[in-house]
């Protein structure tokens, strides 16, 4: 009984903070008092922020007893403004004169900001703003240039589609290329098999980049043109998102709980004709057909015509979107720890999260758990290692059917008959209709997934380092649809449940030599070289059974099902290896002009012997003008730089086995009626098939006023 009235203390607590608020204005500025549009203005320890407009003017309402705000700008250092009585306030920030020696997390290392040379974008948020997202492509959105994020749909876990500059693959997946902590994530756009042999069923996918809890992301860099990306060489195609998680940083320790509540609408619903209107339609259409007409109207009545007599009682006017649409509920509470000290840091975090959608039965529970730990052996040694675990269970709705009609109940919400005789319960509604698809349909989705990595690194001598980094990514995910003898599909075959499932492990080898040193203090040299080995195991099955004799056991006993629709098929493993050699140079001369260079060698699984090693390199140069005598003393210009690239980039999309011929298994009748199984081709053998490849150039400005 503790735990539930802690549990629900959570849930009210932060509903009591803001039933008690007071309203704050103000205005940002910059160090030349010149207004600061897109600042942030957070209240310190809760999820509450706002940003200013185009005139650095901000309203924010924040609970009583906050008393700190905290506002933020790119490039410019944070400051914390402690309320007061007033209600209205005037900040203003100063450039943050540190932010071009500021480390930048590039492919397989760090630069100085100063010697970057490609398109980066570096994201970073407080804890209470990045808890507000779900998943790191949603923190993308509106954060950097170039970056497009597009949500497919609203539904909990559903996914989001991200692209960095375009698509840049014909064919292949143009996702970008995650790297959580050195560990390579290739299932953004990845979910289970469809295991339905009806190919109008649309199976709603999830995301694929579950497991992160975005309070523990310390910052997020995004490679951009092929300058950056190359030496991730065919992964690196469609854009790269570096993910660092937090360390504890040195001092005392420092312990964090949340919890906070939302609640979703739909904002904007689909306009479709008014009953009164649609009798109109429909009367006017039996007209033009010959046939009679089907409703009376009578001022805001309208009634149903059967052997030529109106009936008695008025229809009843449904608005099937303001029937099914509702509130979604959604929950998040956790903690953290965190700290360090001259040897050892550690952050530990456990989270959990209540997603409801706004289509009932429709929901998404998942819970992360996170612990990172570092040390320092020796002078010379480090190790550090980070473990992540995310359990997750939900449920999406049908979606859609190629087919539409009484078959997709996204069109069934705005096209079906919005007069209805009886109630709303009644059988007499019909076949497949909006209501149908909530008590009929029934979807069960369960993850588990592990990410963990160890990286440790040895100072050969000043300057010069060796790193060996091991990763995996473990994801194993159940996936049930079941259509009930009330849906059009499942009258079919008086049920019809399918499920899929899939099991995944990816791993990730990098042996590095990393040199970094400044001679004279005018050639800064910054390099890397080394062997990487990518590989992953893939291990997926399906099945679909129908002709229950006993509907509510359906999961739990799929052999109860005495139609094979489809028998049970299982793939794999599927097996995919890379074997990498890649290197990248930096020097920069009197910190005026740098040069840069990087390459990588990929020889991939998938293509035949002569075909399977590419080839990526890219150049690119930086002048920095800033640095120069002639703008050395300018009071207009701080920051001068330009700077242009080259780059290769590869791809390689296609399935594991492509070059090959592959087999499937095709159902047919013979001569008694019987089912008989066989194999045809899927594919004709190609050897020839080899690398996407895609050339850019890139040209920038990057200019500070003032």
């Amino acid at each position: 009984m503790k735990k539930i009235g802690l549990f629900y203390l959570l849930l009210i607590f932060p509903m009591m903070l803001l039933a008690q608020t007071r309203e704050i204005t103000g205005k940002v500025l910059d160090e030349n008092r010149q207004p600061l549009p897109g600042a942030s203005v957070v209240a310190k320890g809760l999820a509450v922020g706002s940003s200013t407009d185009f005139d650095g003017n901000f309203t924010i309402q924040v609970p009583e007893n906050v008393k700190i705000l905290v506002v933020s700008y790119v490039g410019y250092g944070t400051k914390e403004i402690t309320l007061t009585s007033q209600n209205s306030y005037e900040i203003q920030l100063q450039v943050d004169t540190n932010i071009l020696d500021e480390v930048v997390i590039v492919g397989y290392g760090t630069i100085q900001r100063r010697d970057v040379t490609a398109s980066i974008s570096k994201i970073t948020e407080s804890s209470e703003v990045a808890g507000q997202y779900t998943s790191a492509s949603e923190m993308l959105q509106g954060r950097a240039a170039g970056v497009q994020v597009t949500s497919n749909t609203g539904a909990p876990g559903a996914p989001t589609s991200v692209r960095i500059r375009g698509g840049s693959s014909l064919r292949g997946n143009n996702e970008p290329l995650y790297v959580i902590d050195g560990v390579i994530i290739s299932s953004a756009g990845e979910d289970v098999a469809n295991a339905t042999q009806d190919g109008n069923e649309i199976q709603q996918t999830q995301n694929g980049l579950t497991g992160l809890n975005m309070r523990d992301v310390e910052s997020m860099q995004i490679l951009k043109d092929a300058a950056a990306t190359a030496i991730y060489g065919s992964r690196g195609a469609n854009g790269v998102v570096l993910i660092t998680t937090k360390r504890g940083r040195l001092g005392k320790g420092v312990f964090n709980v949340y919890s906070s509540s939302s609640i979703s609408q739909v904002s904007k619903k689909i306009k479709v004709l008014d009953p009164i209107n649609f009798a109109r339609y429909r009367n006017h259409a039996a007209i033009i057909g010959g046939n009679n007409i089907s409703y009376q109207i009578d001022g805001g009545n309208v009634y149903l015509i059967q052997d030529g007599e109106p009936s008695e009682q008025p229809l009843r006017i449904i608005n099937w979107q303001d029937e099914v649409f509702q509130e979604g509920y959604s929950t998040n509470a956790g903690l953290n720890l965190s700290g360090a000290s001259e040897k050892a840091n550690y952050y530990l975090s456990g989270d959990f999260n209540k997603l409801q959608g706004n289509v009932p039965n429709t929901f998404l529970n998942s819970g992360n758990f996170r612990i990172n730990y570092g040390t320092r052996v020796s002078d010379k040694l480090k190790v550090n290692s980070r473990v992540g675990l995310y359990l997750s269970e939900g449920s999406m709705n049908q979606g859609a059917s190629k087919s539409g009609g009484q078959r997709s109940f996204i069109r069934n919400l705005v096209s079906y008959n919005p007069l209805v005789d009886g109630e709303l319960e009644d059988d007499e509604i019909g076949v497949s209709n909006p209501f149908t698809f909530l008590d009929g349909f029934e979807e069960t989705i369960k993850e588990k997934r592990i990410n963990a990595s160890i990286d440790v690194t040895y100072e050969i001598a000043k300057g010069l380092k060796y790193q060996l980094r091991a990763g995996t990514d473990y994801r194993n995910k159940y996936r049930s649809r079941w259509y009930g003898p009330e849906t059009f599909k499942g009258a079919q075959t008086n049920g019809d449940l399918s499920i899929s499932t899939l099991e995944k492990i990816s791993y990730t080898i990098d042996n590095l030599l990393m040199f970094n040193k400044t001679f004279n203090k005018k050639h800064r040299i910054n390099t890397v070289l080394g062997i990487t080995y990518d590989g992953s195991d893939a291990y997926s099955t399906t099945v679909e059974v129908g002709s229950f004799p006993i509907n509510t056991l359906r999961e739990l006993n799929p052999q109860l099902g005495e139609l094979v629709i489809s028998p049970f098929a299982s793939v794999g493993p599927i097996e995919e290896r890379i074997l990498s050699f890649l290197g990248r140079a930096n020097y920069t001369l009197d910190d005026k002009y740098v040069f840069s260079g990087s390459f990588r060698v990929d020889q991939s699984s998938k293509f035949r012997e002569g075909n399977r090693a590419g080839l990526f390199p890219a150049f690119s140069f930086a002048w920095i003008a800033g640095n120069e005598d002639f703008l050395e003393d300018s009071n207009t210009i701080s920051n001068l730089k330009l700077r242009a690239s080259w780059g290769k980039v590869g791809n390689q999309a296609i399935n594991a086995y492509q070059t090959y011929s592959n087999y499937g298994d095709v159902l047919y009748s013979d001569g008694n009626n019987s089912t008989v199984l066989g194999a045809a081709a899927l594919n004709i053998a190609n050897s020839d098939l080899t690398w996407e490849k895609t050339s850019q150039i890139n040209a920038g400005v990057d200019i500070s006023f003032f």
